[in-house]
């Protein structure tokens, strides 16, 4: 009598070729992307305000200071980050998302999932959205009220910039990511990135975002 294998999640997939992918990488190569040698296949990797410790011989990583899991989404997004297409140099010029060339026809996905949601949530009332940006550590760009920086992976780091609406138009907001964010990520994970952030902002017990995970190739 033959035993069927329980078929696997598309995120329970997603995972594990991200563990295997992770596990053949040399360890220099996690470190010039922002991660740290704790022990024997062991790393931590700050992720916005938080650090998250990487075990890859047990597959699992966690939170640092409370030892809680990470979230499928973010887990995912990590792996994909230490092993992203290629660890291109520091870049100072920044982009929209509209402007990256693998963007075309993500435009009305994306707008949906991270501008309009933000907008519709933390975002609706300029007290709520700087309250979210200092509580989740975004940093206040001086030369603008409601723009925040987030070093959401040490290398790809992210800006939001809220506009206030003006009694006919409601409020708008753009993120702004560095131009060789594409090298760092794949642009569907850009995507899911952002939607990540936009989640961290709104808070625990709020409704999460679509996290549409098909990056790398990954089954829907």
């Amino acid at each position: 009598m033959s035993i069927v294998p329980v078929k696997q999640t598309n995120y329970e997939l997603a995972v594990e070729q991200g563990y295997d992918r992770a596990c053949a990488r040399e360890s220099a190569r996690l470190e010039r992307l922002g991660a740290k040698s704790a022990g024997e296949q062991v790393f931590t990797l700050p992720v916005m305000n938080r650090t998250i410790v990487i075990d890859l011989a047990q597959r699992r990583m966690c939170e640092s200071q409370t030892g809680a899991p990470v979230g499928v989404a973010w887990e995912i997004l990590i792996l994909h980050y230490v092993d992203g297409p290629a660890v291109p140099p520091h870049s100072d010029a920044w982009r929209s998302f509209a402007d990256f060339a693998d963007a075309r026809g993500y435009e009305r996905v994306y707008r949906e999932r991270v501008i309009n949601r933000l907008c519709r949530t933390v975002g609706r009332t300029r007290e709520t959205f700087v309250e979210a940006c200092i509580r989740e550590g975004g940093i206040p760009v001086m030369s603008a009220e409601q723009t925040y920086y987030f070093k959401v992976f040490p290398r790809l780091p992210v800006m939001i910039v809220r506009f206030d609406g003006d009694g006919e138009l409601p409020p708008g907001a753009s993120f702004v990511y560095p131009d060789n964010a594409p090298a760092l990520l794949p642009i569907e994970d850009v995507i899911v990135m952002s939607e990540c952030l936009v989640d961290r902002l709104q808070g625990p017990g709020k409704p999460r975002g679509a996290h549409g995970l098909t990056p790398k190739g990954e089954p829907r």
